[in-house]
């Protein structure tokens, strides 16, 4: 440590020596038409001054070798001992090929110090210049460096550095339309994504991280003659970072470069200590001479006439109360009054009164800004305003359109307000701003290294802050800022200047960067910037980058708490301009994450609630069904790519892009991010995946490893939705919605009791149109003395597919499809969104008792004994509908028509006798010749009616009529009796003749099915849905003949069945097959089934017509009852209002995070994420989901996680804890106390093996196994993490891997053939444990761990996993539990011995035994039950 600081104190004397110089190449330079863009930047000759001497292998071996001279070797032109720097005195070629006009602006306040400027530039390595904001610094001191070298014909190559993308390249515009120059000629720029500049460059602007990774990679500052370093007062991480490399370097090979440092609040005494030389501070240069307009500064205190409401702000508590936000458009109305009044009584014919002034406005935040437009907007639909204002918003996300509309004139007699953020501090100049007004706040993002969660904090700005913002005005007039504090607090409690970022922001970067300099450990290196970070947060960065695999754990072989060497992925990680996170998805395999490192691409922001409902649609089915936010960006992102291919798409490119809600400008950044990435990465020997072998793998193999990927990049940003199994809570869930699917199902509170419900069901639906859902596809239904308002989704019958929904988009209507994950239909999502959004849900009712007296009198039900009694609609021949009898257990019959194995139609062979009648009827010769329906007939949805299907009538009902033409109509048709769907022609539908007009009201002659027990293979289907495959196989046998099934149970009409196959059931075939697997059922379902064979079981004890009647019951209660849809009352009865509150779900859950640090904080979800509203997917399922963040933030008050850019992992058992086992660095397997299975894991960064506690404790990640994870899994796990673990090593010489392309490529294949069987296993549920142990390492017994050998040792990224020896049950054991599950005498309330869950009623007991956990654990003790 000694030995660096004494190295970089560069104030100490040294003796002078001679260093070589290298030449630069004197020719032709090419034509200035012949632009080249360059990756880095600079000239190809800049090669030639990179040197790096590796022969010595310590530590510090290449600045070692450097001879230190005795002091900086940059001498003035007077200096004639000096040695002769050849570059310097060779006339360049350029200055005959450009026109150089040596006036410069004399207006500007610069240019009082021009001579002073040149003159301390020459004459000292390092200068500092301090300029009021709009002197012309920016532009006018590289002018006159490069005109200084002009006159005196020396070479000059000048990069100057700017804080923001938009500020470098507008500034190289501005500079090359002054001097005439095309643009990337003698004046260029780079910028992050792309580049415009040539070789004959020789003033480069450019933003500080593109020079910051020159110099790391070329460890030399001799490309360059003068370096600008322009707004160093923003102190961001790169800026300190870039003055360590600069400060360096300039002591060693770089004597001869000047440095510049410039800002107009820059902390002077601090940057001059600095850079002393020879004990001598930098010398600092003042420009502000003069300005050319002044700016009067006005306080809080200033404001007490228009301040009535006496608006005050809290020292304590930075932010913006409501009576700010007024008072500050109080302001806005007296400053546009005072100017009306200025422009009536002026004489000058210059001032137009329409020809406003702007008003420029600093808020902290994007929702400040949106606040206060809110604010605005409110003022504009006021009465009599006279105030009329042109509102833009200015952050960092805005569309290119609003971008430019902030230097655009604002329409004749509207005066242009723009909110900003501190973006408009420094980056952006609007030239017609006369007005400031500052809240004086600014938001910061903050990070806790120990958890490395980062928040955003509202924070009072510093006086440096606020005086660059007070220079935006006075730029081309005299100019106001209104600070909106009190004078007082501004002197005396804001700080000079801001707190630097690398005192409050995540270190990853700098610490890696640190690395590549090969200075020494992190803390020794990042000790020496000019505000050295906290040594604990170094620490905390390290051991992150360890966990994240960009540094090993070791270094040279020897584990330190700050140090460790820096692997393949983490030189990576420091080279691309993304999160360490980011960088580590790549290398997991795919390039698609330059979408994160932008701002989201989708438009969420300055919508109104129904336009963000589109938004969440759109972005719902740009998710595809995958419940990813990331994957969403990568599907919107390939559409784009694809069109942009096609070369008239820039023509309807903006048109596409409002269609679907894309912000165009964040779209392009992401593609130009691509393309720079894909070109570091080339550079590393990193290609796209061989397209020829990617393209063999089907489609759901693509999407179970993409989900696989994310989930490794991103540990351990672990979330997880616990569902506890617990009987009583699932029955809670039905009996809230009155055994309703919860998957279609929500509900409102608060509806008055005293009120008739049934009047104001059609008032009820239409609450439901912002959200685009249909009210003819909602019933509503009323339970007797409850508030609860059940509310249920039907699916659309005029849809050939439900999953196509409805949205508006610029006035357009249009539909698009979405998918969902899991069973929940889309309307749930939406309609759960409208409490979010707080959207109405309100309407107008009548008065209690006249509403009673209207109901009655419409024959809507009667008042009883004080008791509302809905009159019942059911179906009419009810008695006659086709539905499994309570005492039925195995049906023989023909499967009609099948969708998909959750939904096919079934035929009793006790029907064919029924069915033939009604063909003879409906197929009669007579009838089918005059029974044709009229050309001009207008048919109804819903009729019943005879339509062609292979070659026979059949009864069908009436989808909706489509017109092809006006003289050709198609009608889409149910059949009701077969269960498809046919599009018709019209005149092929036949009405019924009076003989068979009783056929419309005879039920279908069939019933919905669906296979029990199983559900598609989350691995072959990861959006749920049944694969074709599946399908086919179940097409396959209906279409052998009749089949048996045995049915389940009967739930809302649909019967759960077994379909039987020889010896076996096509239910376990498909399970075999892995096309489904083994599932539980919904608590409706057991209760059913527990209902039918208990009176199967003493069917033989009735008479038959107690068993008629008794089914006859059963049937009218399962059968749901018939929506009572009518007009409400007429509006002028209706004289108040009833509010609902919701709608509600009782399966709507809480997120939960999976690391330690997050174990007791509250989770939520961004408010644009596609997972926003967390429902379980699949209610009937009770194993742990896990979802994973790309990002985590934390509210400001430290109680609240925001997990951003997430993604729903499939449903498949245990995939969390695979997940963790595969990509934690290492972890601890738990026992339960007989060793007979593994029942938690530990995981994490490891521990201390003197202490044993953990090294990186807020990380480490406790998971209660429910489901069972064998020793063969753990080896199949190693197997996996060596192959990853070959992929990325490398020995201590090496920078990169030397694997060769068949070698890579059949490691990928093998890591996916080893993933995919890892996760096609069908789990079995085990009970949960939880030990007081769970959360600690513990030392182990050596006999009892299974320590496979590691290969790489401790150059292992992946090391293998230890394990615990398992031991067979014991004989005594099984067999107590054997006959605990014979003894069905047991009196609750007791607890289950098998899954160790409590049972307090004989009711529940009945159902825990229909589980599949309990099942589940009876096949593991291999009990046999007995037959019924």
């Amino acid at each position: 440590m000694d030995e660096i600081e004494d190295f970089f104190n560069i104030s100490k004397d040294f003796k002078r020596v001679s260093a070589p110089v290298p030449k630069p190449i004197v020719e032709d330079a090419p034509s200035t038409s012949a632009k080249v863009k360059r990756e880095h930047g600079i000239s190809e000759s800049a090669s030639k001054y990179r040197k790096l001497d590796k022969s010595d292998d310590s530590e510090y071996s290449y600045f070692k070798k450097e001879v230190l001279p005795e002091d900086l070797g940059i001498q003035s032109d007077e200096d004639d001992d000096v040695v002769d720097y050849p570059k310097n005195h060779i006339n360049d070629p350029i200055y005959s090929r450009y026109e150089f006009n040596l006036e410069r602006d004399t207006s500007l306040p610069i240019h009082d110090a021009k001579d002073e400027i040149i003159n301390s530039i020459r004459k000292n390595p390092v200068i500092i210049l301090q300029g009021d904001t709009g002197c012309g610094k920016t532009t006018q001191v590289p002018q006159y460096i490069l005109d200084d070298a002009y006159r005196r014909g020396e070479y000059c190559k000048i990069v100057c550095t700017q804080p923001r993308r938009i500020a470098a390249i507008s500034i190289c515009r501005r500079v090359s339309a002054e001097r005439n120059w095309t643009e990337g000629t003698v004046v260029g720029y780079q910028v992050g994504l792309h580049a415009n500049s040539s070789d004959d460059t020789r003033l480069l602007y450019c933003t500080t991280g593109v020079l910051l990774q020159q110099l790391i990679k070329n460890k030399t500052l001799a490309p360059y003659t003068h370096i600008i370093l322009d707004e160093v007062h923003e102190r961001d991480q790169d800026m300190d970072f870039l003055l360590i490399i600069v400060r360096r370097l300039l002591v060693t090979n770089s004597k001869h470069v000047k440095i510049i440092l410039m800002s107009a609040t820059i902390d002077t005494r601090t940057f001059s200590n600095y850079f002393k030389v020879r004990k001598y501070p930098a010398p600092v240069i003042g420009t502000d001479t003069r300005r050319l307009f002044q700016v009067k500064e006005f306080y809080l205190c200033d404001l007490d006439r228009i301040n009535n409401l006496n608006a005050q702000v809290s020292l304590n508590d930075p932010g913006i109360s409501v009576e700010m936000y007024n008072l500050a458009l109080k302001l806005i109305i007296v400053i546009d009054n005072i100017e009306k009044q200025d422009a009536a009584f002026s004489a000058d014919p210059d001032v137009d009164e329409n020809n406003k002034t702007s008003i420029l406005i600093f808020l902290p935040g994007i929702n400040e800004i949106e606040q206060m437009c809110k604010k605005l907007e409110q003022l504009k639909d006021t009465d009599n305003n006279q105030v009329r204002l042109c509102p833009i918003r200015l952050h960092s996300i805005i569309s290119p359109d609003e971008q430019v509309r902030v230097f655009n004139r604002p329409p004749p007699g509207y005066r242009k307000v723009i909110l900003a953020t501190n973006i408009a501090e420094s980056s952006i100049t609007v030239p017609d701003v006369k007005y400031v007004i500052d809240f004086c706040l600014t938001k910061l993002l903050v990070t806790d290294t120990s958890t490395n969660f980062t928040k955003l904090e509202i924070q009072w700005a510093s006086r440096a802050n606020c005086r660059q913002r007070a220079g935006r005005a006075g730029r081309v007039m005299n100019g106001r800022v209104y600070r909106l504090i009190p004078r007082s607090f501004y002197e005396d409690f804001l700080e000079d200047f801001s707190r630097p970022e690398m005192l409050r922001c995540p270190l990853e970067s700098v610490v890696l960067k640190s690395k590549l300099l090969e200075m020494g450990s992190p803390p020794y290196v990042l000790a020496l910037a000019m505000s050295p970070p906290n040594l604990r947060d170094i620490h905390n960065t390290v051991i992150t980058l360890k966990e994240v695999g960009a540094l090993y754990k070791y270094t040279n072989g020897e584990y330190t708490i700050d140090d460790g060497d820096i692997t393949y992925m983490g030189r990576i990680m420091a080279l691309l301009p993304l999160d360490v996170r980011l960088t580590r998805l790549i290398m997991m395999g795919y390039a698609f994450t330059a979408g994160l490192s932008v701002r989201s691409i989708f438009k969420f922001q300055n919508y109104k609630r129904c336009g963000e409902i589109n938004a969440y649609i759109k972005k719902l089915s740009w998710a595809n069904g995958s419940g990813s936010d990331l994957i969403a960006i990568l599907n919107a992102y390939r559409e784009w790519s694809t069109l942009k291919q096609d070369e008239h798409f820039d023509e309807s490119e903006y048109k596409w892009a409002n269609q679907n809600l894309i912000n165009i400008r964040s779209i392009r950044e992401m593609h130009l991010l691509v393309k720079e990435i894909k070109g570091r990465l080339s550079g590393f020997g990193i290609k796209e995946n061989n397209r020829s072998q990617f393209s063999q793998w089907q489609e759901w193999e693509k999407a179970i490893i993409l989900k696989v990927i994310i989930a490794g990049a991103f540990y351990p940003n672990y979330f997880v939705y616990n569902k506890q199994n617990d009987i009583d809570k699932e029955r809670t869930k039905y009996h809230i919605l009155c055994g309703h699917d919860p998957c279609r199902t929500v509900y409102f509170s608060n509806f008055d009791t005293r009120h008739i419900g049934q009047l104001y069901t059609r008032s009820i639906k239409e609450l439901f149109k912002d959200v685009h859902i249909n009210p003819k596809n909602i019933d509503i239904s009323f339970q007797s003395n409850s508030e609860r308002v059940l509310v249920i989704f039907k699916n659309d019958p005029e849809s050939d597919d439900n999953e196509y929904q409805s949205i508006t988009t610029n006035d357009t209507q249009e539909t698009v499809r979405v998918k969902m994950p899991g069973a929940v239909c889309t309307e749930v999502y939406k309609a759960l969104r409208m409490r979010h959004l707080n959207m109405p849900t309100s309407f107008d009712v009548m008065e209690s008792r006249s509403g009673v007296k209207f109901a009655e009198d419409h024959g809507l039900g009667i008042m009883c004994d004080g008791a509302w009694r809905p009159t019942k609609r059911l179906l009419k021949n009810a008695e006659l509908v086709v539905l499994p009898s309570v005492f039925q257990k195995n049906i023989s019959g023909y499967i009609t028509h099948i969708e998909n194995c959750s939904k096919f139609y079934f035929q009793p062979l006790s029907e064919m006798e029924r069915m033939q009648e009604i063909q003879e009827m409906l197929n009669n010769p007579i009838d089918i010749e005059n029974c044709k329906f009229p050309q001009n007939t207008t048919l109804a949805t819903g009729m019943i009616l005879s339509a062609p299907f292979e070659n026979k009538y059949h009864r069908a009902r009436v989808i909706k009529t489509i017109e092809v033409t006006r003289q050709h109509k198609q009608v889409k048709v149910f059949f009701i009796d077969y269960g498809n769907m046919a599009i018709v022609d019209f005149h092929q539908l036949r009405y019924f003749s009076d003989k068979c007009k009783s056929l419309s009201d005879i039920p279908p002659r069939l019933f919905e099915c669906r296979l029990v027990m199983i559900e598609p293979s989350p691995v072959r289907s990861p959006n749920e849905q049944w694969t074709d495959e599946a399908m086919e196989l179940v097409q396959e046998y209906a279409d052998s003949g009749i089949i048996e099934i045995e049915v389940y149970s009967v739930v809302d009409g649909v019967s759960n069945v077994i379909i039987k196959k020889d010896n076996s059931t096509l239910n376990e075939i498909l399970v075999e097959k892995g096309l489904a697997r083994t599932s539980d059922e919904s608590y409706m379902s057991k209760s059913d089934h527990d209902f039918r064979i208990r009176k199967q079981s003493v069917a033989n004890r009735f008479l038959d017509e107690d068993s008629a009647r008794q089914n006859e019951e059963y049937l009218l209660s399962i059968r749901p009852e018939i929506d009572m849809d009518i007009e409400p009352p007429p509006k002028h009865l209706c004289n108040k209002t009833l509010k609902l509150r919701g709608p509600f779900s009782p399966i709507e859950l809480n997120l939960f995070s999976a690391i330690r640090a997050g174990t007791w904080k509250t989770v939520s979800l961004e408010r644009e994420s596609v997972n926003f509203i967390q429902v379980d997917s699949n209610p009937k399922d009770m194993y742990e989901r896990l979802v994973v963040a790309a990002d985590i933030t934390e509210s400001s008050n430290g109680d609240i996680l925001v997990a951003r850019a997430t993604t729903l992992m499939p449903n498949i058992h245990g995939f969390g804890a695979l997940m963790t086992l595969l990509f934690c660095p290492t972890m601890q397997i738990k026992c339960n106390k007989t060793q007979t299975k593994y029942v938690a894991i530990l995981a994490g960064l490891g521990y201390d093996e003197c202490t044993h506690n953990s090294l990186f404790g807020d990380h480490d990640i406790v998971l209660n196994l429910d489901v069972d994870i064998l020793p063969d899994d753990l080896e199949l796990i190693n197997q996996i993490r060596y192959s990853m673990d070959t992929l990325l090593y490398t020995t201590p010489e090496q920078e990169r891997p030397r694997l060769k392309t068949k070698e890579i490529n059949d490691l990928t294949t093998k890591i996916k053939q080893l993933v995919i069987r890892l996760l096609n296993k069908n789990r079995k549920y085990i009970e949960v444990h939880v030990g007081p142990n769970d959360n600690k390492w513990e030392c182990l017994d050596a006999n009892d761990v299974i320590e496979p050998k590691n290969i790489y040792g401790k150059r292992s990224l992946f090391p293998p996993l230890t394990s615990m020896r398992l031991y067979e049950e014991k004989y005594d054991r099984i067999h107590a539990l054997n006959m605990h599950c014979h003894d069905d005498g047991s009196i609750p309330p007791t607890t289950c011995r098998l899954c160790h869950q409590p049972i307090e009623n004989i009711v529940q007991l009945r159902i825990h035994l229909l589980s599949q956990l309990h099942r589940d654990r009876e096949h593991q003790i291999r009990f046999q039950p007995q037959p019924i």
